[in-house]
C-alpha cells in the first residue's frame, strides 16, 4: 500500500495507465494547434510517447513536445506552431508503465485524427465608381487572396451571381477576365 495526500492505494489493483487526448486550438492551417496526452496512474512514472505514421515523433521545425511531470497525471504536450496541411494524419499517444517492485508492466494508448482545413480565402469586390445608368457599361473587380499554408496551388473557380442566379460569362453582355499574381 501507498499513502499519498491521505489517500491509500492498493497495488493489488494495479492496472494499465489511462490515456486521454485533449485537443485545443483551431484546425485551420496557420493556427496554433495542441494535442495534450494526459496519463493517469496509481503509482510509478510512465514513459509517454507520441507516434505519427507508426514512428516516434520528435521535435522539429514548427512542432514542440513538452513533458509536464505530475505524480499521478503526467502530460506530454504536442504543439503545432503553426499547423500545416502536411500535419494531417492520425497521432497516437502511448504510455508504458513499469513498477518493478510489483513486477507490473502496463500499457495503453489513445489516438486522435488531425484534419487540417485550408483557410477561407479573402474575397474583396469593388466597382468602377460609375453611376448606375441603364445601358452604361459597368466593371466589377473581384480580388481573391489565398493563404500559403496549402500544399499546392489550389484550383480556384469564380462565379458571378446576380439575384441568386449564376451569370453566363460567355454571353455578349457579361465579360470575365482573369489575372494572376
Amino acid at each position: 500500500q501507498l499513502i499519498v495526500s491521505n489517500e491509500t492505494y492498493d497495488f493489488s489493483t494495479l492496472d494499465d495507465p489511462d490515456v486521454f487526448i485533449i485537443v485545443t486550438g483551431s484546425n485551420i492551417a496557420g493556427n496554433m494547434y495542441t494535442l495534450t496526452c494526459e496519463v493517469s496512474v496509481v503509482t510509478g512514472v510512465p514513459n509517454i510517447t507520441w507516434m505519427y505514421n507508426d514512428m516516434k515523433l520528435m521535435e522539429e521545425s514548427g512542432i514542440t513536445l513538452t513533458l509536464e511531470e505530475n505524480v499521478l497525471n503526467p502530460r506530454l504536450i504536442l504543439q503545432f506552431s503553426p499547423l500545416y496541411y502536411d500535419h494531417a494524419g492520425v497521432y497516437t499517444c502511448s504510455a508504458n508503465l513499469t513498477v518493478e517492485e510489483f513486477e507490473f508492466n502496463g500499457f495503453n494508448e489513445a489516438s486522435q485524427a488531425v484534419n487540417v482545413q485550408i483557410p477561407t480565402p479573402t474575397v474583396i469586390i469593388t466597382d468602377d465608381g460609375v453611376s448606375n445608368i441603364r445601358g452604361t457599361e459597368r466593371s466589377l473587380t473581384c480580388n481573391i487572396t489565398l493563404v500559403s499554408y496549402s500544399p499546392s496551388s489550389p484550383n480556384v473557380t469564380v462565379q458571378w451571381i446576380k439575384d441568386g442566379l449564376v451569370l453566363d460569362v460567355s454571353s455578349q453582355r457579361v465579360n470575365q477576365s482573369e489575372l494572376q499574381d
